[in-house]
């Protein structure tokens, strides 16, 4: 034997005493838990299990390059909204305005639809823009009379 397969046994044996010794248990049953441990153990149901999970796995990876699963994880491109376009450049002048006059300090663009800026006290504020697609809670909507109603048709 080499010096290595002694070393393993003497380690194998040394391992099998003490699991004997903590556990209780017999020989056969420290030889079992001790080959179990070590993956020499022939056991089917593992091997089934795993054979499985590659399974699974090569099955997906086959599947990732499909023109489906393309399109299942592409992002839907957001429409230009001219409206809030609108709106987003008036407030960013009059917010522009107000810094000339020395209100605001630095007001900057954060991303699309948000603002912040200083005010002169040393405050800072900052403003969101956001469409929603139903009416807002509180919002309470203008009564028109039948005078405006009819003057703008």
């Amino acid at each position: 034997m080499s010096k290595k397969a002694t070393m393993k046994s003497k380690e194998r044996e040394a391992a099998i005493e003490k699991n004997m010794k903590v556990l209780g248990i017999s020989r056969e049953e420290a030889e079992e838990l001790w080959a179990f441990d070590h993956d020499e153990v022939d056991n089917q149901e593992v091997a089934a299990i795993e054979q499985s999970i590659s399974d699974v796995k090569a099955e997906k990876k086959a599947r990732k390059g499909s023109p489906l699963d393309k399109v299942k994880l592409m992002k839907a491109k957001k429409k230009a909204d001219r409206n809030k376009t609108e709106i987003i450049n008036a407030v960013w002048t009059f917010i522009e305005g107000m810094a000339v006059e020395g209100l605001f300090i630095a007001p900057q663009e954060m991303t699309s639809g948000k603002m912040s800026f200083m005010d002169k006290d040393g405050g800072f504020y900052s403003l969101t823009i956001t469409k929603h697609k139903t009416q807002p809670d509180g919002y309470r909507m203008p009564q028109v009379s039948d005078e405006a109603a009819a003057a703008k048709e």
